[in-house]
């Protein structure tokens, strides 16, 4: 299984992982958006400047259809550890579920880039905040206009900089289960889990970079 998604982010990359690696805000991430049932921080060293470490080990309790809870019970400890890149500014990390990990493989990364708010062409799909991989096309909003009804329920807008730029995030996971006669369904459900933090994460770091959390 692979997935990519593509976030608008409200602030520079700068901005973005100062608060990504603050520990409070992971806190409250895992336990207000995620509604983990714990976190902890095990370790973090390092800094944005010249690379980091990150582990941390949460505790979620996921709509998991019958063969997926029956595999992993009713309550999933994830140890999740993660590097940070200072030269290319990437996010890469692993994801290892405490029942079942030897045969569970899931990483990922995340990548902050500024794109030209000029790129954008006319008549672009209007999107929640988050749009599939194979869309090129961009749609910036300007802060303050109204989002289109018909699209739904739209999250805050971005601000693009007098420069013309702004920022989007790319998440990107890989999954690979390898359980006889259970392993697709068991990505399949990942890729569903995914979908959903991800999109929970990306609202919620919105809203601490627009000052609402």
């Amino acid at each position: 299984m692979k997935l990519q998604l593509r976030y608008d982010v409200h602030g520079s990359a700068e901005r973005f992982w100062e608060v990504f690696f603050d520990p409070e805000v992971t806190r409250r991430l895992h336990l207000e958006a995620l509604r983990s049932t714990s976190v902890e921080i095990e370790e973090q060293t390092g800094d944005v400047a010249t690379g980091l470490d990150r582990t941390i080990r949460y505790g979620q309790k996921p709509d998991a259809p019958g063969p997926v809870k029956k595999l992993f019970g009713s309550e999933v400890i994830t140890t999740e550890h993660g590097t940070f890149d200072s030269k290319t500014g990437i996010w890469s990390f692993t994801l290892t579920p405490a029942t079942l990990g030897e045969k569970t493989e899931i990483r990922g990364s995340i990548e902050i880039k500024e794109i030209d708010a000029n790129e954008g062409g006319a008549g672009a799909e209007a999107g929640p905040g988050v749009r599939d991989a194979a869309r090129t096309a961009r749609t910036v909003r300007i802060s303050g206009q109204s989002a289109d009804p018909s699209a739904g329920d739209e999250p805050a807008v971005v601000d693009s900089d007098s420069t013309g730029t702004t920022c989007e995030q790319i998440f990107l996971l890989e999954a690979k289960v390898k359980i006889f006669g259970a392993g697709p369904v068991v990505e399949r459900f990942i890729e569903k889990q995914a979908r959903d933090t991800q999109d929970r994460a990306a609202a919620f770091f919105n809203r601490v970079l627009d000052g609402d959390e």
